[in-house]
């Protein structure tokens, strides 16, 4: 019985693998309209195992190793070889070199974040795009796109959209975490009453609320951290200024 606590977690970081292999299966069969709900469902898997390891107290190095190369999978991997074959491969070399820089961004992003856990224990946020926001955001991207227009948008979209999130998982830009300990902060119940406000939408359109509310992480995160950055530095000139009349007031004395 004690053994099964440690599974539980494991089970759930194998389905999301299971997942990932299953959609390299079919973007290579070229059956794309699978693979964005596969990448989805590794996500809620990564979700999960996260949370039980957390709640029965099972979290050891074996289950971090292997959830970190399953995210490597699930979420660097087949999110790229998808967008690649979708549209990227339209263009050459920049589209390959793009797609790599993702691949690359997203395992540089997992590595990172393995170090910090170790050195941190801090829940409350994140530094760099999660890599799986970055994955559902191309997933649901392909999603609204292949059910709206039944099409791909022009390359170029892709190009910037892959490149863009490759930039941001390599950034120090704090990305908030959903976590017990971070709940009572106001940032964080603004989200989640406008997300459960959206959830009668989930019900027709899905996808399309996915793909809103990842753009809606990434942007508010973005805003919040430009903000930050003007309110330090003000603080700062507010300093270095009470600081210069304290000088020029003691020369006097």
């Amino acid at each position: 019985m004690k053994q099964l606590k440690y599974l539980v977690p494991n089970l759930f970081t194998g389905l999301s693998l299971l997942s990932a292999l299953a959609a390299i299966y079919y973007i290579a069969n070229s059956e794309f309209i699978l693979t964005p709900w596969l990448i989805m469902f590794s996500m809620l898997c990564d979700f999960l195992d996260g949370k039980l390891a957390r709640i029965l107290n099972s979290v050891t190095p074996y289950g971090t190793m292997f959830d970190t190369l399953s995210d490597f999978v699930a979420f660097g991997i087949v999110p790229a070889f998808l967008v690649y074959q979708i549209s990227l491969n339209r263009i050459p070399y920049i589209g390959v070199i793009v797609a790599v820089f993702f691949v690359f961004s997203g395992c540089y992003r997992l590595i990172r974040f393995t170090l910090r856990k170790k050195d941190n224990n801090n829940k409350s946020s994140f530094i760099g795009l999660p890599i799986p926001i970055a994955a559902g955001f191309i997933a649901a991207s392909a999603l609204v796109s292949l059910n709206t227009w039944n099409q791909i948008p022009d390359h170029n979209v892709f190009l910037i959209i892959v490149f863009a999130l490759g930039v941001l998982m390599s950034s120090k830009i704090e990305y908030l975490a959903f976590e017990p300990d971070s709940l009572q902060r106001t940032d964080i119940k603004l989200l989640i009453l406008i997300f459960l406000a959206s959830l009668i939408l989930t019900l027709k359109h899905s996808y399309i609320v996915i793909l809103f509310w990842i753009t809606a992480y990434i942007l508010f995160c973005l805003i919040r951290h430009i903000t930050l950055i003007i309110r330090n530095r003000n603080i700062e000139i507010n300093l270095n200024s009470k600081n210069d009349k304290k000088k020029i007031q003691d020369n006097q004395i």
